[in-house]
């Protein structure tokens, strides 16, 4: 995807990035340039979800661990947002790399759901990934909200049961409260809450699952910086 598919977004990008430089909080800063650019859907996800100040972007970068930094720990996996940045992929939704260099999909906050195939599409590829992982205990984090939590928790059990993963399912109410509060291992999440809030390092799973099995081209959001 390239800066000429979204028009304005990238005067739009600058304009949001400046906002938030000034201290403007996220929600109006964004209305006040999506309004005025009149953006998409997709492009208001991109600067919400993908946009920040550079000292935030900095500090989520330094959280980043590769995939041999996971040998031998706890791996805390957020399912559901790792699940549907992977199948967006799989369905051919804009999927980008945020300015902190975690991978996302631009998927509308209403619209965040992807059809069951795409799904189980999705923890087929997951799964055969952290396969790769050397000496690793997964922890598989589901919100118990998502109405489809129960299948996805259940089609989890029997891939991890067939592929030899040590992994333990979580169901749980509050998954962001949850990963936030571990204290080792490392976390597999691109929500900015999570991230920000942890103390613990973080793993891309999302993206390593997608290079790992296609040669994907991310749209990369700094690139649009000067």
């Amino acid at each position: 995807m390239g800066k000429s598919t979204f028009g304005n977004f990238e005067e739009a990008f600058r304009d949001y990035l400046w906002l938030l430089e000034k201290s403007y909080p996220r929600h109006s800063a964004l209305k006040m340039v999506a309004d005025h650019h009149r953006l998409s859907g997709t492009e208001r996800s991109l600067l919400f979800r993908g946009g920040m100040q550079a000292s935030v972007a900095s500090g989520r970068k330094r959280k980043l661990v590769v995939r041999d930094d996971c040998f031998g720990k706890f791996l805390h996996i957020d399912t559901y947002n790792q699940w549907l940045t992977v199948a967006a992929y799989l369905k051919g939704n804009t999927v980008f790399l945020g300015m902190d260099d975690f991978l996302r999909d631009a998927l509308e906050a209403r619209g965040r759901v992807i059809r069951w195939d795409f799904m189980e599409h999705a923890t087929r590829l997951i799964i055969r990934s952290l396969v790769k992982l050397d000496n690793v205990q997964i922890n598989f984090c589901i919100d118990q909200k998502v109405d489809t939590s129960l299948q996805i928790a259940e089609i989890i059990r029997n891939y991890c049961k067939k592929s030899n993963i040590p992994g333990r399912v979580i169901v749980d109410a509050h998954v962001d409260q949850w990963l936030i509060s571990r204290r080792k291992g490392v976390i597999s999440s691109s929500d900015s809450t999570v991230i920000d809030r942890s103390s613990i390092p973080f793993f891309d799973l999302a993206r390593y699952t997608l290079c790992d099995h296609y040669n994907p081209r991310f749209f990369e959001l700094a690139s649009l910086l000067p």
